[in-house]
């Protein structure tokens, strides 16, 4: 730890036997894990993270809970892989929501979320993100842009009532197939 914050990198968090349960805990640096493994259910509802939150090319095997986090700064999933169920309803990020190249086993909930910046989900280093189960961004208000190129989705993703720079999602989608959107811009 230094006072920029907390890196960690290639840790194991293995012990079903932990509660890594951290509900409205407040960090006022940036917390970074890169290539870690949480094998227990990881629950950060309505943590608030002052800075920004990281969790690059990490494995998740069990559910984990965003469910009303706050993050002030870049809340960075790349390259995660979920086995189980995400949930990040209500969740408020004030940067960029980046999750290019994450794989998301179980079903994904983001429903109601904010992004004070742009949502990225694309490819990364020639890995597509894939939603493998449902998918809900249902009220999903976005500030600037989405970008969702090279995403697939295997079952429902759903997009009701989602917001882009303040225009409603059906006004400017401007590319769409069944498994893949592609780049949606605001255009104000």
């Amino acid at each position: 730890m230094t006072p920029a914050g907390v890196r960690i990198v290639g840790a194991i968090f293995d012990d079903e036997n932990l509660d890594y349960t951290f509900p409205n805990i407040k960090v006022p640096y940036e917390v970074r894990f890169e290539r870690c493994v949480f094998s227990a259910p990881l629950n950060l509802s309505r943590a608030n993270f002052l800075s920004s939150l990281s969790f690059t090319d990490s494995a998740f095997r069990a559910s984990v809970s965003f469910d009303g986090v706050q993050v002030a700064g870049l809340f960075n999933l790349s390259g995660a892989n979920f086995s189980h169920a995400l949930v990040a309803n209500q969740a408020v990020v004030g940067g960029n929501l980046v999750g290019s190249g994450a794989t998301f086993h179980g079903p994904a909930s983001f429903q109601e979320l904010k992004v004070g910046r742009t949502l990225i989900f694309d490819s990364l280093e020639n890995r597509k993100t894939v939603f493998h189960k449902n998918v809900n961004w249902s009220g999903a208000q976005i500030e600037n842009n989405a970008l969702l190129s090279i995403v697939e989705f295997k079952e429902r993703a759903g997009f009701d009532g989602v917001s882009i720079g303040g225009s409603h999602l059906d006004a400017i989608l401007r590319f769409f197939r069944r498994d893949k959107f592609w780049i949606l811009e605001n255009h104000r």
